[in-house]
């Protein structure tokens, strides 16, 4: 019987290369899948850092930002001394 044919009952041969084809597709997405969920929740803690925290003067300048906890600052010097790590420019929607 050749690639594809049917046999004795009529059911389909499935070939090893076709099985490999879906398997690859199949063990490729599975890391990517688990990669997004622990990379996504390995940040959170690393959003503000204390150790930065400070009570520094800024400069009255309206620029604002949105920080990685969420939440607008006035600018970016105001996001620092709140020791936001990240932060995009513009408010937080």
């Amino acid at each position: 019987m050749g690639v594809g044919s049917n046999n004795k009952r009529g059911t389909h041969i499935v070939t090893p290369f076709f099985v490999d084809l879906y398997m690859v597709r199949y063990f490729t997405l599975l890391p990517l899948f688990f990669g997004l969920v622990f990379w996504s929740c390995e940040d959170n803690g690393k959003c503000i850092d204390e150790s930065k925290i400070s009570n520094d003067s800024c400069y009255e300048i309206y620029a604002p930002v949105c920080g990685c906890d969420g939440q607008s600052y006035s600018n970016d010097c105001y996001a620092e001394n709140a020791g936001i790590t990240e932060w995009t420019e513009g408010e937080c929607e």
